[in-house]
């Protein structure tokens, strides 16, 4: 039986992993849900902590919205043409190439810290 949604919100892999860990703690996960959690453990390069710091940052200084932001932090790309690829719908004017230089450097920062 389909359960009801209370809440939707965009989050960060890092985050499905830790809520899932939860729920787990709490019982057993559903197939659709170990999966995802496999998917997320994977994937995963920051922490929990860590990535939504780094999604706040990309909101706030480079007024990025929140999903863009959290695509980001999925996928940490590492050069200037992977970061491209998911500012193709943000208008040039709102992130310039010196910010997406910026962008990667906390990127890197990030994940060496």
């Amino acid at each position: 039986m389909p359960k009801e949604v209370l809440e939707e919100r965009s989050i960060t892999l890092e985050e499905v992993q830790e809520t899932l860990k939860e729920n787990e703690k709490r019982g057993e996960l559903s197939y659709i849900q170990r999966v995802t959690l496999d998917y997320a453990i994977k994937f995963s390069q920051l922490p929990a902590d860590k990535a939504r710091k780094l999604v706040e940052e990309l909101k706030t200084d480079f007024n990025l919205d929140l999903d863009t932001a959290i695509q980001i932090v999925n996928c940490v790309p590492s050069s200037l043409g992977e970061l491209r690829a998911f500012l193709v719908g943000v208008k040039e004017s709102v992130v310039n190439q010196e910010q997406q230089k910026e962008i990667l450097d906390r990127i890197k920062k990030a994940l060496s810290s």
